[in-house]
C-alpha cells in the first residue's frame, strides 16, 4: 500500500502559532488555496480510497480532492489531531506560563508525557498506527490518501521508520504538505517527507 498523508491546509490558529487539536476551525483563505493545490497535484494518481479526520479543517482540505478523483471522503477518528486538553488554543509562551512542568517534559520526552487533561504523542501513535495497519490489509497494492494532522503524520513516520517519538520535533510537516509511506515490502519505507513544492 502506498499511504499518502496530507496535512490539512492552514487555519487562523496555525497563523497565530496556537495549539490546535480538537477545536473545529475552518481553513483560512490560504488554507483553501492549499487544498486546491493538493487536489490539482494528486488528481492524476490512481487513488483507491480517500480518508479524513472528521475535523472541519481536514474535511475542507479533502473535499476538492474528492471532487477531482470522484471518491467519497471516509472519516475516521483515528486520524484526529492530538487532544491538547487544557492547553488547547495556547501559544508556546502561554503554555510555558500556565504549564511550565509539562512544557519542559514535552521538550525532552514528548512520547512519555500527556497534555494536561489530554492525550500523549504515544496515544496518537497507537491509534494512528492501528488505522494504518487496517488500511494495509484492506488496500494491499493500492494507493490511499488520508487527510490528517501534524502530530498524527509525524507519529506515523516515526513508527514506520523506527525512530523514537522524540525525533518528531525534528520533522517538518507544513499545512498542505504531503508525506508518502510505502507498506508493500517487509518494512515500511518513507518515500516523501513534507513535500510542499505543489503549494508554490
Amino acid at each position: 500500500m502506498r499511504f499518502i498523508l496530507v496535512r490539512h491546509g492552514e487555519t487562523v490558529w496555525n497563523q497565530e502559532h496556537r495549539l490546535l487539536g480538537r477545536t473545529d476551525q475552518p481553513l483560512s483563505p490560504e488554507g483553501v488555496r492549499q487544498a486546491r493545490r493538493v487536489a490539482a497535484t494528486l488528481r492524476g494518481l490512481p487513488i483507491a480510497a480517500l480518508y479524513s479526520s472528521p475535523l472541519r479543517r481536514a474535511l475542507e482540505t479533502a473535499r476538492p480532492l474528492a471532487e477531482a478523483v470522484g471518491l467519497p471522503v471516509r472519516t475516521d477518528e483515528a486520524l484526529l489531531e492530538v487532544d491538547h486538553g487544557s492547553a488547547e488554543g495556547l501559544t508556546r509562551e502561554e503554555l510555558r506560563a500556565r504549564h511550565p512542568e509539562f512544557l519542559t517534559a514535552w521538550e525532552v520526552e514528548p512520547h512519555a508525557v500527556r497534555f494536561p487533561e489530554g492525550e500523549s504523542a504515544g496515544d496518537v501513535q497507537a491509534r494512528a498506527w492501528g488505522f494504518a495497519q487496517a488500511l494495509r490489509q484492506a488496500h494491499a497494492r493500492e494507493s490511499v490518501v488520508a487527510v490528517t494532522h501534524n502530530l498524527v503524520i509525524k507519529a506515523l513516520v516515526c513508527r514506520a521508520i523506527g525512530l523514537d517519538l522524540g525525533a518528531m520535533r525534528r520533522l517538518g510537516q507544513d499545512p498542505g504538505g504531503v508525506t508518502i509511506l510505502e507498506f508493500d515490502g517487509a518494512e515500511p519505507q518513507l518515500v516523501v517527507l513534507n513535500s510542499t513544492a505543489h503549494l508554490r
